[in-house]
């Protein structure tokens, strides 16, 4: 870790963050059976490379009751139809489309994109969903930066 306290490097920050995640974490897409928000959060976190995300998002996914298959799978979800609705696949869609929008070749967010988010989410649940890519994304730069390390596991075989 390079910063003993991340929290403390900017406290006034850390709790526009924490409030920030309070709020979405209170919309109803959050509240989703499997949790479509933190298929999301990991598949960003997996894009970004943040280990620390990645362990916190896969444990999070495991006790809502997420597959542990479907984790599995999932930086494979567009070759993986049968593991995810529609539904998820235009959220996992934007989230990639938000994310990596800056790479050379990535398409970024599009009209069409768009128009297929509302096929399956009301605007609201729209908003909902960019507010919470951007924060994960957010996330993913603060805990890389930062150097944070996901938990040293209980055990290695």
């Amino acid at each position: 870790m390079r910063v003993k306290n991340f929290y403390a490097a900017n406290a006034e920050a850390n709790e526009a963050m924490a409030a920030l995640q309070a709020a979405l974490d209170a919309q109803p897409l959050s509240n989703e059976p499997g949790n479509l928000l933190e298929l999301v959060k990991l598949r960003i976190s997996q894009l970004n490379g943040c280990a620390y995300c990645l362990h916190l998002h896969t444990k999070e996914a495991l006790e809502r009751g997420e597959d542990p298959m479907r984790l599995g799978v999932l930086a494979a979800w567009r070759e993986s139809p049968s593991w995810f609705s529609e539904r998820d696949r235009a959220a996992l869609d934007w989230a990639e489309a938000l994310t990596l929008q800056a790479f050379p070749g990535a398409e970024g967010p599009s009209s069409e994109r768009f128009e297929r988010l509302l096929e399956h989410f009301s605007e609201q649940e729209i908003g909902t969903l960019t507010w919470a890519i951007g924060a994960i994304n957010l996330w993913n730069r603060v805990s890389r930066g930062f150097g944070i390390e996901a938990p040293k596991p209980k055990r290695i075989d």
